[in-house]
């Protein structure tokens, strides 16, 4: 197996958390990295062995065969570019731009570059996501009528704004069951955004924020089923489907007296307890902290020459982008 050598753009938190998933994928070498803080660059290379570049341009010059790139949302494109124009390829922090068109120019630099480039939506990758995305692509449980899903954490730093720092996470998981949107309402701001996408037979309930702790999963309503994607939606490990069932008829007059008894509120909870710990549930663990799995996409997309990720096209990363600036355009 040909060892893919890896260099790091950006040394911030997230960027140890990619590395630790980075060395539990199979045939990878962490060679580089580099920060605009010498300081920073240096313990960084320190702590992960790998050698602290003097410059971006030393970077570049390196002998990586793939960059990632974890430097703020504003600076993506800038870096992207650079990268792909040095003939490295690219696995670049989500989100994958600030908006539709800087996510087209990278697109369109990957393309002459003739360069492998993918968004580091992890939790495209993870497995237990990845089955249930493929579980209702196949139509195992009819047509999707409704989704929701939210991310959002009290006092969370969300520097560019709660919709590209954690909406990208929801918008993403509609994008991978439904497409692109007919239509976008939205309420919000800076903190907080609610956003409803109509698909025209189906709709997508979509919420993040920075200043509330939200229930962190999702929930779509299919046909025949409906299946609980379990928080967090990051980085989800299992899911639970539920098989949708006929109506039931409703009670006689004359049989009202059970009626009122399994209406009782007391009764209805247990009732909807007992189902849910009955509920089939899939479960598919992630491997260590969940960051391997995009790294594993990389590396055997370089290995077999693919440009992209069948998983996550760049053409699925630019039309959510083109949903948030949607979204954005209704929030005004």
């Amino acid at each position: 197996m040909r060892a893919i050598r890896w260099g790091i753009l950006g040394v911030g938190v997230i960027s140890d958390d990619f590395v630790a998933g980075l060395k539990l994928a199979p045939g990878t070498e962490l060679m580089a990295c580099w920060s605009r803080s010498p300081e920073r660059a240096a313990a960084f290379a320190e702590r992960h062995r790998a050698v602290s570049c003097s410059s971006l341009d030393a970077l570049l010059a390196s002998q990586v065969d793939v960059i990632y790139v974890a430097t703020p949302p504003g600076q993506h494109k800038e870096h992207a570019l650079a990268c792909l124009n040095a003939g490295k390829a690219v696995l670049l922090e989500k989100p994958f731009a600030c908006s539709a068109a800087e996510a087209r120019e990278i697109a369109a630099a990957a393309r002459k570059a003739n360069r492998f480039c993918m968004e580091a939506m992890w939790m495209r990758f993870v497995p237990a996501f990845r089955e249930l995305v493929t579980s209702v692509r196949q139509g195992r449980h009819g047509a999707v009528q409704s989704l929701e899903a939210s991310l959002g954490f009290a006092q969370a730093r969300a520097r560019d704004g709660a919709l590209l720092d954690l909406g990208v996470y929801p918008l993403t998981f509609a994008h991978a069951l439904l497409g692109a949107p007919k239509t976008v309402k939205a309420i919000g701001g800076h903190e907080e955004v609610s956003a409803v996408l109509d698909y025209g037979t189906a709709q997508a309930s979509i919420r993040c924020s920075s200043r509330a702790q939200l229930r962190n999963d999702a929930v779509v309503w299919a046909e025949r089923a409906r299946l609980h994607l379990e928080a967090p939606l990051y980085r989800p490990e299992s899911y639970a489907t539920m098989t949708v069932s006929a109506p039931v008829a409703e009670l006689t007059p004359a049989r009202g007296g059970l009626r009122a008894v399994t209406q009782r509120p007391e009764l209805r909870r247990w009732v909807q307890r007992a189902k849910a710990l009955a509920e089939p549930r899939v479960t598919l663990p992630a491997i260590g902290n969940g960051y391997a799995h995009e790294a594993i996409e990389v590396n055997d997309c370089l290995r077999s020459g693919a440009l992209e990720s069948a998983v996550l096209p760049l053409e699925e990363s630019i039309a959510v982008m083109d949903t948030v600036d949607a979204v954005r355009r209704a929030l005004q």
